[in-house]
């Protein structure tokens, strides 16, 4: 059968379809800091669970700068999993412009068997020209991801806050 996409954009996420289900929750590993021109920066660590009984698959995350930063200091979004493997890439040259509309997708193309717990990093790749940006804050949340199970989680997942230096 085909596989359905489905976008969870609620605030808590509690629904099944089939029996396939991705708990999804934040892992506050990161305590921000200062980030400069070209830097490619953590800003979520999720950890992601199939707790169903069928395999699932994960495309990717939604995120919205929620910070002071204008989405123009990002030109890119990236993922890696728990095996340092990249999963996906948004952007990532100069003068991409991965947001539209306040929200941008990083990318990963992800298989959950059944009861397989994965751990993910999203990063957001800064301009190399932040000047205008200088002393801004860079806090980025996951507000939804992309899945063919139902999701099981709290949305929005804060990112950590970074400061932005030339």
């Amino acid at each position: 059968p085909p596989v359905s996409t489905t976008t969870v954009s609620t605030t808590t996420a509690a629904t099944t379809i089939g029996t396939t289900t991705i708990a999804v929750q934040s892992i506050p590993l990161l305590i921000g800091g200062t980030v400069h021109a070209g830097e490619a920066v953590p800003i979520s660590y999720l950890q992601m669970t199939n707790i169903g009984a069928e395999g699932a698959i994960l495309t990717g995350f939604w995120v919205r700068q929620t910070g002071t930063a204008s989405v123009a200091s990002i030109i890119g979004l990236s993922t890696v999993d728990d095996n340092g493997g990249s999963r996906g890439l948004a952007g990532g040259i100069e003068g991409a412009a991965p947001f539209q509309n306040g929200s941008a997708f990083a990318p990963t193309y992800s298989y959950f068997a059944p009861g397989q717990m994965r751990l993910f990093t999203i990063k957001a790749i800064m301009s190399s020209a932040l000047s205008a940006y200088t002393g801004t804050q860079l806090t980025l949340e996951v507000s939804s991801i992309e899945t063919s199970a139902a999701v099981r989680g709290q949305f929005p997942i804060r990112g950590t806050t970074w400061i932005i230096a030339q």
